[in-house]
């Protein structure tokens, strides 16, 4: 009898394991599911706000720009690295109508023309270390104190000829070996992601 009770316990108590398991397994598939919304938006975002800047014929330029990109395209049709990432954020909903910031050449902080982040949408993260040396993932916003470039990492958010009037034709990642030994100041992390 006892050796049937033990069984009967042990057998019960398996149950319950792999109903508590198998109950919280949705849990985290539907945490996985809404990160890779998040991030599957996020990136549709950078990514169709690249190709409109390709398709209107922007132009590079730290002049005569506009704070949002329907004011940009209907005024100069100029825009540079830092703005481009502020109207993605901007669509995103992780800064506010007209809200841009961007780090100087030679400056590790960031200029911005608002107050506060929204802390809910993002994790601004300081870093101030080489890119060989930081843990990037796959949405970051990345601003590059040396450089003073700000790029989104695995998304189509490097601009190439940093001359003013060059052509935003070839916009997409930036080789990663030549970024390895450049310092990175801050991170803009989309929460969630």
């Amino acid at each position: 009898m006892k050796y049937l009770k033990s069984k009967l316990f042990t057998s019960l108590f398996a149950t319950l394991l792999i109903l508590s398991f198998c109950m919280a397994k949705p849990a985290q598939v539907h945490a996985s599911n809404a990160d890779s919304a998040k991030m599957a938006r996020w990136m549709s975002i950078c990514s169709s706000m690249a190709d409109n800047i390709e398709k209107k014929h922007f132009v590079y330029s730290n002049g005569g720009t506009a704070r949002t990109y329907n004011s940009a395209v209907k005024r100069s049709r100029r825009s540079n690295c830092a703005l481009y990432v502020s109207w993605c954020l901007q669509k995103y909903g992780a800064l506010g109508s007209g809200q841009t910031f961007y780090i100087r050449r030679g400056s590790s902080s960031i200029r911005k023309n608002f107050g506060h982040w929204k802390k809910k949408k993002v994790q601004v993260i300081r870093v101030n270390k080489r890119a060989s040396r930081v843990n990037l993932k796959k949405g970051d916003v990345v601003l590059w104190s040396g450089l003073g470039h700000t790029n989104i990492y695995a998304g189509k958010a490097a601009t190439y000829g940093h001359h003013s009037g060059s052509r935003f034709n070839n916009i997409g990642k930036k080789t990663q070996g030549y970024l390895n030994s450049k310092t990175v100041s801050y991170i803009i992390r989309i929460k969630g992601l």
